[in-house]
């Protein structure tokens, strides 16, 4: 059963353990843009988007699901760096060692470190090609992802308090 709970201007709201689906629209949508406006027009909030997202973002059950978003977002982000990290500086000598070694010997794949290796052929002449993956492309992306992710939060939090400052928390209508 739902508890009903009066707010400091008066209105009666509900006390929901769950977030509605325009909610978690609006969560996920603002974890991608970091722009209250953008996600409440996105998550369909279409009255007074501005207003609709700075409301949202003020309540504890939307900050929580924000977070657990970013959380699983910086653990993605976490594990494609250290990927690409594997790219840009790994070693190499594993695929060497296949190439060296596939005339005559037989080796344990799976004691192998291939991981930065694109693609191996086995022409018909005879022979092994083995391309890598490109170094100078993978450091690129880890600048890419480390800056996009540091200016994403210092321009989310300047637009965040840009925003409360202007607008005051509403009532707690869904259609805002």
């Amino acid at each position: 059963m739902k508890k009903l709970i009066q707010n400091h201007k008066g209105g009666i709201i509900t006390d929901r353990k769950s977030l509605k689906k325009r909610e978690k629209d609006f969560c996920r949508e603002y974890v991608y843009c970091g722009n209250p406006k953008d996600a409440a027009l996105r998550a369909g909030y279409t009255v007074f988007p501005e207003m609709c997202g700075i409301r949202l973002l003020t309540e504890r059950r939307i900050k929580e699901e924000i977070a657990e978003l970013e959380g699983k977002l910086a653990a993605t982000r976490a594990e494609a760096l250290c990927g690409y990290r594997r790219i840009a500086f790994g070693n190499i000598s594993d695929a060497v060692k296949l190439i060296l070694e596939s005339d005559g010997d037989r080796l344990d794949a799976e004691k192998l470190d291939l991981f930065n290796v694109a693609e191996i052929k086995k022409p018909r002449g005879g022979g092994m090609e083995i391309k890598f993956f490109d170094r100078l492309k993978a450091l690129e992306k880890i600048e890419q992802l480390s800056l996009s992710e540091s200016d994403k939060y210092s321009v989310s939090l300047y637009k965040a308090i840009e925003n409360s400052a202007k607008a005051s928390a509403g009532g707690n209508d869904d259609d805002c």
